[in-house]
């Protein structure tokens, strides 16, 4: 490669077919760091500049193999699995909230190398892996040069790809984060993620397959999809080394308690006084204040919805409850 100086400050943005391999497509950020909810918030806004108007990059994503060998990024601190809606924005909001940590928030890039496209070539898992890592390796270059720590948030039907991403990164320490799934059903009938609209994902990533979602009643297939995700959650915390079942009502508290030594966080005054303004906001919308929503999901959740959950999903929230009980205690926040 001509020089790793030709990326300093430009971050891979998307993935896509390019004869028998992959290109790449870059955005110029420059020091800018990724304090928006998402990576795509932060894409979107960055797109938006003259430079990047006028400017476009792609390469084969060799280059980002290459990349990833000279210049290595931020090993990953940790990772985060999510039963969606259940307070992983926030928890990546305090996160971001701290200048020594490099925050990556659901990067749709990282689904495609997990769940290969129809549209691409079966690559065998040896290379996906290879370029699994270059990709974080990418995403997690230091921007400002006070950057420690490497956190990736991971989209919430990706729990289901955790060997392929354990075998990536066998070392890396991961947690499920999980909620009551009435609650999350509640959110999700309200207002849907593209996981839970039948069709919208890859369909190597769907967790029900789409003619089965066509025919069942839509009850049925949020608490289906929930409860894959959630019985995924229970069995790689059971099965897979490094893994730690988290639930909503330990928030926020937990992140700078039994969380900071997983998460790289440094304990000290400083520290803690600048997570603490993300525990005040509206996690996906900053500009609002934080309401507790548990009680007005729960008194929104119909009684067929509630019946298709405690069939669906209910017994693996419970599996995931039992793993969390046996934890050993872990020290209180400061």
């Amino acid at each position: 490669m001509a020089g790793v100086s030709r990326f300093d400050g430009w971050v891979p943005i998307r993935v896509f077919p390019g004869g028998q391999s992959l290109m790449v497509d870059w955005c110029h950020l420059g020091p800018r760091r990724f304090e928006l909810p998402f990576f795509r918030d932060t894409i979107d806004s960055a797109l938006k500049l003259p430079f990047n108007r006028a400017f476009r990059r792609q390469t084969p994503i060799e280059a980002l193999v290459a990349l990833a060998r000279e210049r290595p990024g931020i090993a990953p601190t940790a990772f985060v699995f999510h039963a969606s809606r259940c307070g992983s924005t926030l928890m990546t909001q305090m996160l971001t909230s701290l200048e020594t940590h490099v925050v990556v928030s659901e990067p749709t890039m990282l689904d495609l190398l997990l769940n290969r496209s129809p549209a691409l070539p079966d690559f065998d898992g040896g290379v996906r892996v290879t370029w699994l890592r270059a990709l974080v390796s990418a995403l997690a270059q230091p921007r400002t040069g006070a950057e420690a720590r490497f956190i990736v948030k991971f989209d919430a039907w990706n729990v289901v790809n955790l060997p392929l991403i354990r075998r990536a990164f066998p070392d890396t320490p991961w947690i499920f984060l999980y909620r009551d799934p009435v609650e999350i059903a509640a959110s999700q009938w309200r207002r849907p993620g593209m996981h839970l609209v039948p069709g919208m994902l890859n369909p190597a990533a769907a967790l029900v397959p789409l003619e089965a979602a066509l025919r069942m009643p839509r009850e049925e297939y949020v608490a289906r999809t929930l409860g894959r995700i959630l019985e995924a959650g229970a069995l790689h915390c059971t099965a897979m080394a490094g893994g730690r079942p988290v639930n909503y009502d330990e928030l926020p508290a937990i992140v700078s308690g039994t969380l900071a030594t997983t998460f790289g966080i440094d304990t000290d005054a400083f520290s803690l006084q600048e997570m603490r303004p993300a525990t005040r906001r509206d996690a996906k919308a900053p500009r609002f204040p934080f309401e507790p929503d548990s009680a007005r999901k729960q008194r929104e959740a119909s009684t067929a919805l509630r019946a298709a959950v405690e069939a669906h999903a209910m017994p693996h929230y419970r599996a995931l409850e039992a793993l969390r009980a046996r934890l050993p205690v872990g020290r209180p926040a400061p």
